[in-house]
């Protein structure tokens, strides 16, 4: 056990690139992001040669550092065979994004690629975190970039949809309304409907 090992390396690695992204021009961040995230995955693809699969049932390249030795809180890494396999995921889907993002981002490039940098590190810790406060944090923290890049980059034909349901909802909402408060006005408008109107003369001769 090594108070710095590779799953901690996983996380660093990309918080590195994000405050890269943050401190560089936005011309850059797109490529650094993508060299960042590269890193990344070949870490973890180098780390499968250290990983000892046949004990793959525990907890394996672990790291602990003392967090507040009071609360007997530690910052506590580690993978089984699930664990690391998330992991190796989590690294091979950094650069498919960044990638796939090119040229679909052309607003506010700092901030998404710093946002799905940071997303990626917390998704990493949350797989491998051994200790309960940390699983909490990294999974907490994941809430964050998510909330920004959906927010921000979602779809707007998705969210134009939305609202036309729910102007189409309250529509029929108030019309079934008014049909129930006033039947009879609504019945009779319905039996009236497609009749010719009646001039005042005739009324009159009638």
């Amino acid at each position: 056990m090594t108070p710095f090992g590779i799953l901690a390396a996983l996380i660093v690695i990309p918080l590195a690139t994000a405050g890269a992204v943050a401190a560089l021009p936005a011309r850059n961040a797109k490529w650094v992001a993508l060299l960042g995230t590269m890193a990344a995955l070949l870490a973890g693809v180098a780390s499968c040669s250290q990983y000892p699969w046949e004990m793959s049932a525990q907890p394996q390249l672990t790291s602990e550092l003392e967090w507040i030795p009071s609360l007997g809180l530690k910052f506590s890494l580690g993978a089984d065979g699930v664990s690391f396999a998330l992991i190796l995921l989590t690294l091979l889907l950094g650069p498919v994004c960044v990638a796939c993002s090119f040229t679909a981002i052309t607003d506010r490039v700092k901030t998404y690629y710093g946002w799905l940098l940071i997303l990626q590190a917390a998704m990493t810790g949350v797989f491998a975190a051994q200790d309960l406060i940390l699983f909490y944090i990294c999974f907490e923290f994941t809430l964050i970039p998510m909330f920004i890049l959906i927010s921000l980059y979602g779809s707007t034909n998705r969210r134009a949809r939305t609202a036309g349901r729910r102007r189409s909802s309250s529509s029929c909402t108030r019309s079934r309304v008014r049909s129930s408060r006033w039947p009879g006005l609504f019945s009779w408008r319905t039996r009236t409907a497609g009749r010719p109107a009646v001039s005042g003369r005739t009324t009159s001769r009638l």
